[in-house]
């Protein structure tokens, strides 16, 4: 009894385990493009903003075309970002896919008979 009941969680936890990589490998977008994706964000606003040092006026402040321009690259960026975010978890985050009526009664029946 003690034994098979083990046995019954430990496997149960390799299916959630097994289940929970395979989704990660399906990701339409994996982990290490977000990163690259940010670094290379990074170092273009880094790039964008000492190529308008040259430009700045005696106060400090750079032109407002310049500020302009920097404003609509951020918010492109950020725009962006969120996007595919979204778009690899549908599930999750702003926009969510949800599931009708009839998937969300199958799952529960098959949660129902599995258990």
């Amino acid at each position: 009894g003690v034994v098979l009941g083990s046995a019954r969680d430990v496997i149960k936890d390799l299916v959630k385990t097994r289940a929970q990589r395979l989704s990660d490998e399906a990701l339409a977008l994996p982990p290490t493009h977000f990163f690259i994706l940010s670094v290379l964000t990074g170092l273009i606003l880094l790039g964008y903003s000492i190529s308008i040092l040259p430009t700045v006026d005696p106060m400090g402040r750079p032109s407002n075309e310049s500020s302009i321009l920097f404003a609509v690259l951020c918010a492109v960026y950020v725009l962006f970002f969120n996007f595919t975010s979204d778009v690899n978890q549908p599930f999750q985050g702003v926009y969510q896919l949800r599931r009708s009526s009839t998937a969300a009664h199958l799952l529960q029946t098959k949660f129902l008979i599995a258990n």
